[in-house]
């Protein structure tokens, strides 16, 4: 039994002794405190009426709860930093602290976790902002992730700590919206260095009233994927069409089954056997000549098929499929050719090299596949001389994808606008009559585009007044892509599907504050330096967490319609709504 009261005698207005007015009870489980009765003896003066609380009582439990702080900061960091489920979460309260935690309670304390957090961080936003400025500013990350049919979950990101300083959920990415928790963030933390975003023209609209002084950049990353698919969707379409009209790969899919189904029941030749034969050939002699020759078949088949791995992993437009299996087949088609040319005994040897080499024929001598595969090469080329001229790339190999950046350095950032000016004056040379036509039209193409975003494409080195070295500002939205990307891997993980539209469209957006928590500054800053703070964090802030809770729970805005799904289910409903229908119509008549 657990009796609390506050210390109080008399009253603060009227001087009276104060007297037990009434005395709630409740037994609230936390991991710390137990499962103790608590019993709140609550005073009242007899002749104003005042009440009197105890003055520690929503630091032992949250208003109108029935779990401690500490419980809700362990089911929290449960669910949302370490991806936990529901029933992992039981078994870990039994099995470390020796407490029955209801499964059915979790989906209540994960979103008091978030209440909580999202007051915590708007409490701290002083420690915030003086982590901005001793930074040298921030930098202003927009971007928004939805799937088909949701609302959308919006996040500012500051691309030089990494924090996640404003979220919102909005109906669509409209620069209302986006415009309000911009204002919000410049309210809060000062107006940024720096505007970093992709090409939507809603979220342009939503920033520029900011100060003259905020740089403006859009994602490079989304600046070539744009030029990209403008330069080259209608070629590799048409190539794609070319090529599955020629019917190339589902005849050699057909030879390489042939090649399998007669090779059963015979011994196979080894890939150690063909790793000797391609080194001394005069070994193939002491093989079965029919096995070998399907070998030989099946191997170049294989090898046709293995296009993909032309490629880099960086998706289309960066990657052109239908390109690298075209070259493959008329680099295929050329080598039997030459052989069959030179040797004509392999025609009476090797007919299946005949074979394929006839299948592969369309590679070189169709008139239209071969003209779409060189009018896409060379809008390909104009895209690779325009990447190689903002040095996107990285020196590990591996592909530049949205939530994977490419390499920038000083260097890089002085050097982007000399290349770009240099790029700028050669495809004004394309341009000129007399040139290609195909070869104007593209050059023509990435010039709208330079013009219109040449000045938002360098300009990434900020330098400020007694700092050493400038702000380098990321040149692509790679921190805002990654922040979603391990959101939405938290939630395939704890969930086990990979459609996440329901999860999404549920979600909250202080989710995205949650990011913050494996942040060594912000946490030092906020929490003490440990995540072991949490607890104590919530209890400051429980009253402003449980405004937030009040008001989300009587949001009147999220259904502005709002109809019961079991209304909805109702027997012969639309039936009855057409009778209603009929009686207000015959009423207004």
């Amino acid at each position: 039994m657990l009796d609390v009261a506050s210390e109080r005698v008399f009253c603060d207005d009227c001087q009276v002794r104060l007297r037990v007015q009434w005395t709630p009870s409740r037994q609230p489980l936390g991991i710390l405190l137990g499962e103790p009765q608590l019993r709140h003896h609550i005073k009242s003066c007899p002749r104003c009426k005042r009440v009197y609380r105890y003055e520690d009582i929503d630091r032992l439990v949250p208003p109108a709860a029935t779990y401690a702080y500490d419980v809700i900061a362990e089911v929290g960091a449960g669910r949302f930093l370490h991806c936990r489920q529901n029933k992992q979460i039981v078994r870990l309260f039994a099995r470390e602290y020796e407490r029955d935690l209801p499964p059915g309670d979790i989906h209540h304390l994960a979103h008091a976790f978030l209440d909580a957090l999202a007051a915590v961080h708007e409490q701290h936003r002083e420690a915030i902002a003086t982590l901005i400025r001793h930074n040298g500013g921030w930098v202003c990350h927009l971007d928004g992730t939805c799937e088909a049919g949701t609302e959308v979950l919006f996040a500012v990101i500051d691309g030089l700590t990494g924090l996640t300083l404003g979220t919102a959920r909005m109906p669509t990415e409209n620069a209302k919206d986006i415009q309000q928790l911009v204002d919000r963030c410049v309210e809060h933390f000062g107006p940024p260095l720096a505007v970093m975003r992709d090409m939507s023209s809603n979220i342009e609209r939503a920033v520029t009233h900011l100060s003259a002084s905020v740089r403006h950049f859009v994602c490079q990353y989304h600046f070539l994927e744009n030029v990209g698919e403008s330069l080259t969707a209608k070629p590799h379409t048409e190539l794609t069409k070319q090529l599955r009209k020629a019917k190339i790969c589902p005849r050699l899919r057909s030879l390489r089954r042939d090649l399998v189904r007669y090779s059963r029941g015979t011994a196979p030749v080894t890939p150690d056997q063909f790793e000797q034969l391609l080194h001394a050939p005069r070994t193939g002699l002491r093989l079965n000549p029919v096995q070998l020759r399907r070998y030989v078949a099946y191997f170049l088949l294989r090898w046709q098929d293995d296009y993909q791995a032309d490629l880099t992993g960086e998706r289309f437009p960066f990657d052109q499929p239908s390109l690298v299996l075209y070259r493959r087949c008329a680099k295929l088609h050329h080598l039997l050719r030459r052989l069959l040319i030179e040797y004509p005994e392999l025609s009476r040897t090797q007919p299946t090299l005949v074979t394929v080499c006839k299948v592969l024929a369309p590679a070189h001598d169709s008139s239209a596949l071969v003209a779409a595969a060189h009018r896409l090469q060379k809008a390909v080329n104009l895209f690779i001389e325009l990447r190689e001229a903002l040095r996107f790339n990285r020196q590990d190999g591996s592909p530049v994808r949205r939530d994977r950046a490419p390499n920038f350095s000083l260097e890089t950032a002085r050097e982007t606008e000399p290349r770009l000016t240099a790029l700028r004056d050669k495809l004004s040379t394309l341009i000129k009559p007399g040139r290609c036509p195909e070869t104007r039209h593209d050059a023509q193409k990435i010039l709208d585009y330079l013009d219109r975003y040449w000045n938002k494409l360098f300009g990434h080195l900020i330098e400020l007044p007694g700092r050493e070295h400038p702000v380098l500002v990321a040149r692509t939205n790679a921190i805002s892509e990654q922040r979603f990307g391990r959101l939405k891997k938290g939630w395939r993980r704890r969930m086990g599907t990979k459609r996440l539209a329901r999860q999404l469209q549920a979600a909250r957006h202080e989710e995205l504050l949650v990011a913050n928590l494996t942040n060594e500054q912000y946490v030092q800053a906020i929490y003490g330096g440990s995540l072991d703070n949490l607890a104590d964090r919530f209890a400051h802030v429980a009253v402003k967490a449980q405004h937030r809770r009040c008001a989300r729970r009587n949001a009147t805005d999220q259904h502005a319609i709002p109809i019961a799904r079991k209304m909805l289910r109702e027997p012969h409903i639309i039936r009855r709504v057409a009778g209603m229908l009929h009686k207000l119509a015959a009423c207004f008549a």
